[in-house]
């Protein structure tokens, strides 16, 4: 497992693109801020904030990396061909064999060493959200920054919608993610939009070639690292193109060591549900 790196001393903001919208068409990743682009008035945006934070408290452990870690999880589909788009949520399955609540599979195969191969099965998140109207022009905005090619505009499009937040403690000083490593998400695209952070110190972004994938940033020729950036503001965001970067978030830690830290960011993995050899 890579180390984790910390920062001592908390690092300036960093401003973000907000105009024009960048695209994951020519590239391997992008860095912006949706806000300006949700046609939402001050007070909207105020009152989302305040939505999206609140979804975070009382957030289940994550039973499978429970170590300071805490998620949901749901899925949900796109139709592109729709002349008014929505985001339809797709159900929770009931009765699931030793889960004692509806849940959503979610599966990395090889993507993720710590749950390799592991099926594993989430409490959803809130329908309220999911249907809530600019939460749904949040996903559809990442969805048309995406790169799709012709027949995969005539499917469908899954996207996964998970809630994570990582703490750091008195007792457990360093939160982290999993994995905890230059890695890439095995969807094709992904995008990981800040709520908040609070009490915290470190968490810097690092995009890198694919080929480092399983490597901590700090063990790689710097010059192979595309970008490295902090994300401090409501809703920044930055997204990536599976096939053409790994990234990694480094852990948390207290700057009050008084208080707990926490980080919670919201992240879509967006995909073609596309057959493989069957155009349509």
């Amino acid at each position: 497992m890579a180390p984790v790196h910390t920062e001592t001393k908390q690092p300036q903001k960093q401003d973000t693109v907000t105009q024009p919208l960048p695209h994951l068409e020519n590239a391997a990743y992008i860095h912006y801020d949706p806000i300006p682009h949700l046609a939402a008035s001050p007070e909207e945006i105020r009152d989302f904030e305040k939505l999206l934070k609140d979804s975070f408290k009382g957030l289940p452990c994550d039973p499978y990396c429970s170590d300071g870690r805490f998620k949901v999880y749901s899925r949900s589909v796109v139709i592109p061909w729709e002349s008014k788009q929505v985001v339809r949520e797709c159900p929770p399955y009931e009765n699931v064999p030793g889960v004692d609540h509806p849940a959503v599979p979610y599966n990395q195969g090889a993507f993720n060493p710590e749950c390799e191969g592991l099926r594993r099965w989430y409490k959803p998140v809130p329908s309220s959200l999911i249907n809530h109207p600019l939460f749904q022009r949040l996903i559809l905005m990442d969805v048309s920054l995406c790169d799709w090619n012709e027949d995969e505009k005539r499917h469908p499009i899954l996207v996964g919608i998970h809630l994570n937040k990582i703490t750091a403690t008195k007792d457990r000083p360093v939160g982290v993610v999993t994995p905890n490593f230059l890695h890439q998400d095995g969807h094709k695209f992904s995008f990981v939009h800040l709520i908040d952070r609070v009490n915290c110190v470190g968490g810097e972004n690092f995009i890198s070639g694919v080929l480092n994938a399983g490597e901590s940033p700090h063990d790689v020729d710097q010059s192979e690292i595309m970008d490295r950036f902090y994300m401090y503001n409501f809703l920044e965001t930055f997204g990536v193109y599976d096939d053409k970067c790994s990234h990694h978030a480094e852990g948390i830690t207290r700057e009050n060591t008084e208080m707990d830290a926490e980080r919670l960011v919201i992240v879509f993995d967006i995909e073609p549900m596309a057959p493989l050899g069957t155009p349509l």
